[in-house]
């Protein structure tokens, strides 16, 4: 099923007991994460496996629980931030794309009080958040530029604001 926006789904842990390699578990925990950019699209994927779930717990005589952990509302990013950052990104000459982040940054808890945006700068492979994230210097020199740039214009407009 192709949701738009699209809904991500992770299993990310894994806690299966006894964990024994020739014994049936008797009990197994998931630890699963649904993100989007929209509520509606990510709730109705995350209502779509809980009825998966109960079909197959009842076929199957088993007994399950679900236990949330969180159900962060998806943030937008301020508008005039995001023209900030690509104005700055522009006048460095380097390519770029606009793109959301499905993930949990500091900058959701800040967005409905400041003006907010994010820069990211390219991975090896497009791998983040794992061990296996590696950037190259150059990338990161480059968004530390890109985010002087947003800082000082920031400043300078805060300044003009101030001596009016």
């Amino acid at each position: 099923m192709q949701e738009k926006p699209p809904v991500v789904g992770t299993v990310g842990v894994v806690d299966v007991s006894p964990g024994a390699m020739n014994v049936i578990p008797g009990a197994v925990k998931l630890g699963v994460d649904i993100r989007s950019m929209s509520k509606v699209a990510r709730d109705s994927v995350v209502t779509l496996v809980k009825e998966y779930i109960d079909v197959i717990a009842g076929k199957r005589g088993l007994t399950y629980t679900i236990e949330p952990i969180a159900q962060d509302r998806p943030v937008a990013m301020h508008p005039a931030m995001i023209a900030q950052i690509k104005e700055a990104v522009q006048s460095s000459g380097v390519e770029y794309m606009l793109m959301p982040s499905g993930a949990g940054h500091d900058a959701m808890h800040w967005a409905e009080s400041v003006p907010t945006g994010m820069i990211f700068i390219p991975c090896r492979d497009g791998i983040s958040h794992n061990p296996a994230e590696f950037a190259e210097m150059d990338d990161i020199v480059i968004g530390a530029e890109v985010l002087d740039k947003v800082l000082r214009s920031l400043s300078l407009a805060e300044t003009k604001l101030v001596s009016l």
